[in-house]
């Protein structure tokens, strides 16, 4: 037999095997992680993307009701005195505490109420109807924060007429990690942005606000990522108040 045939029927030896099952060992945890890691990106990208889709849907209803805001006028509207009734349709702006964080709660009258499929109701279907409308934030089971939306309507806009049976009150946004309101008043005489003034606190029948309404509402609203819970970045949104006291 020739040599070099006997040499190339020895095949590979310990070394040539241990020094092939390292490089291949190599290789599978280089694909392994960067299989990993497009894994956790792409579970990340789709948390940022639902708690996006969420502030959204939220953000639509608060301007919805927003635009089409209800503001008693003179002479039905009287400046209230410590003898008479609050304006059924003002606008209250609180700060709640809830367990242990704060959140903003805000309170005012909209013709953008949200009927209840086939109610039975009339007064559902009443052309004067005009909501008072809610927002605020509630804990769930999970020991996480919920924002909700409560809806009444009532029969006429003067707010004499009966209380109608509320609309439900849906979750607008689950995980929230924060719901802040700062209602803004006319920009100043100086005409600088920075002069304006900004309260977290706000009432339309208070002379401290002069009985009027702000001329413009900022949100800022974060959510959690679903499944993560991690703090998502922050929407703010500013919206103007249509329509204003005379």
């Amino acid at each position: 037999m020739h040599p070099t045939d006997e040499m190339n029927t020895k095949g590979f030896t310990l070394m040539e095997v241990l020094i092939t099952v390292v490089i291949f060992s190599i290789i599978m945890m280089t694909l392994f992680s960067s299989f990993q890691a497009f894994v956790s990106s792409s579970s990340r990208i789709s948390d940022i993307i639902d708690a996006s889709d969420r502030a959204r849907t939220a953000f639509d209803r608060i301007m919805t009701d927003i635009t089409t805001l209800h503001v008693s006028q003179p002479p039905r509207y009287q400046v209230p005195d410590s003898y008479s009734d609050p304006d059924p349709h003002r606008l209250v702006l609180t700060r709640e505490n809830i367990s242990g964080q704060q959140f903003s709660s805000l309170e005012f009258s909209s013709f953008s109420h949200i009927r209840l499929s086939g109610a039975a109701d009339p007064a559902f279907a009443h052309p004067d109807g005009v909501a008072r409308i809610r927002y605020y934030v509630r804990p769930n089971r999970d020991g996480r924060f919920t924002l909700h939306r409560s809806g009444s309507l009532v029969l006429d806009s003067s707010g004499t007429g009966r209380e109608v049976s509320p609309c439900l009150d849906p979750v607008l946004a689950s995980n929230i990690t924060r719901f802040d309101i700062t209602c803004m008043a006319a920009p100043p005489e100086s005409g600088r942005e920075s002069d304006r003034e900004t309260a977290s606190e706000w009432d339309s029948d208070s002379a401290d606000r002069n009985n009027l309404f702000p001329e413009a509402i900022q949100v800022t609203l974060a959510l959690a990522e679903t499944d993560t819970l991690r703090k998502s970045r922050e929407i703010e949104l500013v919206m103007p108040v249509p329509v204003q006291r005379e």
